[in-house]
């Protein structure tokens, strides 16, 4: 059997709400040369039902069902069982814009030797059939990156991998940014890196998505710098853009972490962790932001907080 030229690989766990929506819009791609795999991990709805009326109806969507063991086990499975030179991961909430594949095909004859592909996201908050129903127009949208771009956002777009390129990296780690890690994990190999600035790839954001849990993101990225420090030998250049970016990391999770007490009116050690993730552009910004607040105390603070809470409570 002739393999087709994208593999997309959609990991799926109770996600009958969303999963429809998602695969509708690989159908409707205006590129026929695909397959899909959804990986059914272990839910406990009617995902593995839904995926398989769909490989009933077109033979390019493939169903399979696994015990639960979390989204890099699924998306390992989905590469597995495979068959496309691209893979292309998607997650079962999220969609294609409808000639996607078609702009990303022509990206990649472009650049014969690049083992990996990045697209541009757009985001949504409710469903995601309007927006993958548009297309892009066509023409060159395409930039050559390196370590350096990943190093400075943790999000760099969404993934696409080269077959061989992703089991000779040795596929997903069970972390929360798997797919961070498994980029970084290429990026050291010497792979090349182009990123495709079209926003093909439509994102659902809703109350489930792994960016509305920015506390586990941040430390899985964290987690992720600590792996890769270990695992290579760097150069000084290179070791310098990991301490900074665990540094900014680090004082992300502060601020958040200060944002929760905040919210939440647990005040012990709030003058620490809000200094702790300082770390504004300028000197002059830092000292503008902080001397209202870190020289309050938290009993001035509670006492703030109350208040407001109190007039808000009599407008």
């Amino acid at each position: 059997m002739r393999s087709p030229f994208f593999s997309i690989l959609v990991p799926a766990y109770n996600a009958t709400d969303t999963l429809a929506e998602t695969l509708d819009s690989l159908a409707a791609q205006t590129f026929a040369d695909w397959e899909v795999v959804v990986v059914d991990d272990g839910s406990t709805d009617t995902t593995f039902e839904l995926c398989c009326e769909y490989a009933t109806r077109d033979s390019r969507f493939r169903a399979f069902h696994q015990s639960n063991g979390g989204t890099a086990h699924a998306l390992n499975a989905a590469a597995h069982a495979s068959r496309g030179q691209w893979l292309v991961p998607l997650g079962a909430d999220d969609a294609l814009v409808v000639n996607a594949l078609a702009l990303q095909h022509e990206v990649v004859l472009k650049h014969p030797g690049c083992g990996l592909f990045t697209w541009s996201w757009h985001q949504v908050f409710e469903e995601v059939a309007m927006e993958a129903s548009r297309g892009w127009p066509t023409g060159d949208c395409a930039e050559e990156r390196d370590l350096a771009n990943a190093l400075r956002q943790d999000s760099p777009g969404s993934p696409i991998f080269e077959r061989e390129l992703f089991f000779a990296t040795g596929g997903y780690r069970r972390l929360y940014a798997e797919d961070y890690d498994l980029m970084l994990r290429m990026l050291a190999t010497g792979a090349r890196w182009i990123h495709n600035c079209s926003e093909l790839y439509v994102y659902r954001r809703s109350i489930h998505s792994k960016s509305n849990t920015l506390r586990p993101q941040l430390q899985s990225v964290l987690e992720v710098y600590g792996l890769f420090i270990d695992e290579n030998k760097l150069d000084d250049k290179t070791r310098s853009m990991v301490d900074r970016a665990q540094a900014d990391h680090r004082a992300e999770l502060a601020r958040v972490e200060f944002r929760e007490r905040l919210a939440t009116g647990e005040m012990r050690g709030m003058r620490r962790i809000f200094m702790r993730g300082l770390r504004f552009k300028s000197w002059s910004d830092r000292w503008i932001w902080a001397l209202p607040i870190a020289l309050l105390s938290p009993r001035m603070l509670r006492w703030f907080m109350s208040n407001s809470d109190r007039r808000r409570g009599t407008d």
